[in-house]
């Protein structure tokens, strides 16, 4: 019941887009000096953002929000929530941000910030090409299946930064192939034919 009444309490202020303009360098989520607010910007390096999720440290969602495409920023201000730690979820197209604020006697704090990029992936000459981001490690899982659903391969492996991952798929036999990538936050699923 407690998180039904931080719903209300959470101020949507949509800044009007003639009258701010969004600069592509700036980060998604920042907060404003000597506010407790913070300002989401819709189009930023992140991509669109098409939701944003605040929750409580306890992993319960106090507020959710789905982004209407007409809105280059909105400003949610935090002035009712009490002072403790929460988290801010940008979900988008292509890409999750994940922040972790304290609230404290007024005072907006970020304590750590997290983003995670949907995994690119293509078939070159052969070889079955990963690449994927994320500022934290995670686990990145390939899963290669036969026409009969009977997986074949599977590799199981860290990922954090920047990476690049090729895979040899000239061993493969003749015939449809599903292939699966999972990371923490997104499935990918490519089909070929050989």
């Amino acid at each position: 019941m407690r998180s039904l009444i931080f719903i209300g309490l959470v101020l949507i202020t949509a800044i009007n887009p003639l009258s701010a303009s969004v600069d592509p360098q700036l980060s998604a989520l920042y907060f404003p000096a000597n506010e407790q607010a913070v300002v989401l910007n819709i189009n930023s390096q992140m991509g669109r953002v098409e939701s944003l999720v605040i929750s409580e440290g306890n992993g319960d969602h106090i507020y959710s929000d789905e982004i209407g495409k007409n809105k280059n920023r909105i400003k949610y201000d935090l002035n009712q929530l009490p002072d403790g730690a929460y988290t801010i979820r940008l979900i988008g197209e292509n890409s999750i941000e994940v922040h972790e604020i304290d609230i404290s006697k007024g005072i907006v704090r970020l304590a750590r910030t997290e983003s995670f990029k949907r995994p690119l992936i293509r078939t070159i000459n052969e070889r079955l090409i990963i690449q994927s981001r994320s500022s934290v490690k995670e686990n990145i899982r390939l899963s290669i299946y036969n026409e009969s659903g009977k997986m074949i391969y599977e590799f199981d492996g860290e990922n954090s930064g920047n990476n690049y991952r090729a895979f040899n798929l000239e061993n493969l036999l003749a015939g449809k192939y599903s292939l699966l990538v999972r990371t923490q936050h997104f499935v990918e699923e490519l089909q070929i034919t050989r």
